[in-house]
């Protein structure tokens, strides 16, 4: 599917049935993604008053449909098609852990497969530990201030993504590598939701920024906190 080619169907009816396909393929993946709820909550937003403008305005509903009810359906599809466009830019176009496949089937294009193999990010993150209510801990990872490659985003040049590494307890190893909980993240910062039994128990992090192939960089150095009540 050509980048250049607009993925949102013109024609009202082609569109509607693309949203919902699109509604449909993305909800049961939020998590599998890493797309924050929040996001799909502001889009969700925008496709209510999308569907009930739709449902009383569209081509069908001639007969009965006046000019406001048209005038909102097409404000209405305006405001939505822009909200997906967004959506798509900051959650999808981007994120590694969407698959070729996937993109097909929600409807969107398939970035370019054909690219010059990068390495593994040469830099290591700055991680840093901020103690949340509801036993939550928001955890950020920066690029380091000097780094090369440094840009204005979250993320080195080389990295498509970043894994944050997690110990529980005590005798912490010096790197993330034997952590068995281990996440990946397209955005920083990330709020860890951790178990309320663990309250007061000591955890550690480790991050390290993986390559836009999945090549993992050097873990940087723990980031200890103690798990809040």
């Amino acid at each position: 599917m050509s980048t250049k080619k607009d993925y949102l169907p013109t024609a009202e009816g082609p569109f509607d049935g693309w949203q919902e396909n699109f509604s449909n393929k993305l909800i049961p993946n939020l998590d599998k993604w890493n797309i924050p709820g929040t996001e799909a909550d502001a889009l969700n937003k925008l496709r209510t008053p999308y569907e009930e403008a739709y449902a009383l305005a569209k081509k069908e509903m001639r007969p009965t449909r006046t000019s406001e009810q048209v005038a909102a359906k097409n404000e209405t599809t305006k405001n939505y098609k822009g909200g997906i466009r967004g959506f798509v830019n900051r959650n999808l176009t981007y994120n590694d852990l969407v698959t070729a496949k996937d993109r097909v089937a929600l409807g969107i294009p398939v970035r370019d497969s054909v690219r010059t193999p990068s390495g593994a990010p040469i830099t290591i993150p700055d991680l840093f530990c901020t103690p949340e209510n509801g036993c939550r801990i928001k955890v950020t990872a920066h690029q380091q201030p000097d780094s090369d490659g440094r840009s204005k985003r979250g993320k080195p040049e080389d990295a498509g993504s970043y894994e944050i590494a997690i110990w529980m307890g005590d005798n912490a190893p010096s790197n993330g590598e034997p952590c068995m909980d281990k996440r990946r993240f397209t955005r920083s910062p990330v709020l860890i939701e951790l178990d309320y039994d663990d309250a007061g128990k000591k955890i550690t992090f480790f991050a390290r920024w993986m390559g836009k192939l999945g090549q993992p960089g050097r873990w940087s150095t723990p980031a200890v906190d103690v798990i809040p009540k």
